[in-house]
C-alpha cells in the first residue's frame, strides 16, 4: 500500500462551510475519477486543539496499491483536473507520502 496525505489550507475568502461545500461536493467527485486509487478519504477539520501556527482546514488521504500506481495517477488527466479545481477552495496544500502502521 502507498498512502499520500494532503494537508489542505482554506482560501481566506472562503468560510470553512463554503470550502467544505465545494470540497465534499464538486471536488470529491473529481477525485473519485483518478485512476489507480484504491482508497480515498476526505477529513474536514471540525475541531482542533494545541495547534501551533496556521490551522489546517482538512486532510485528503489517497491509497494506491504501490508507488507505481501513484505515479501513473499523477500523469492522468483526471489528476490534473482535480488539482486544478483545488484552487476553488484551497490556497495551499502540503503533501506527505506516509507509511501506515495499523495498530488495531
Amino acid at each position: 500500500m502507498f498512502t499520500v496525505i494532503f494537508e489542505i489550507y482554506r482560501r481566506a475568502d472562503r468560510t470553512q462551510e463554503q470550502m467544505r461545500e465545494h470540497w465534499l461536493g464538486v471536488h470529491k467527485e473529481l477525485g473519485m475519477k483518478i485512476p489507480h486509487v484504491v482508497g480515498y478519504r476526505l477529513c474536514p477539520v471540525t475541531e482542533a486543539a494545541g495547534v501551533e501556527g496556521e490551522e489546517i482546514a482538512g486532510f485528503a488521504i489517497f491509497d494506491f496499491d504501490d508507488r507505481a500506481g501513484y505515479e501513473a495517477a499523477l500523469q492522468s488527466p483526471e489528476f490534473a483536473e482535480t488539482a486544478a479545481d483545488a484552487g476553488e477552495f484551497a490556497r495551499h496544500f502540503s503533501q506527505y507520502n506516509v507509511e501506515v502502521v495499523q495498530a488495531i
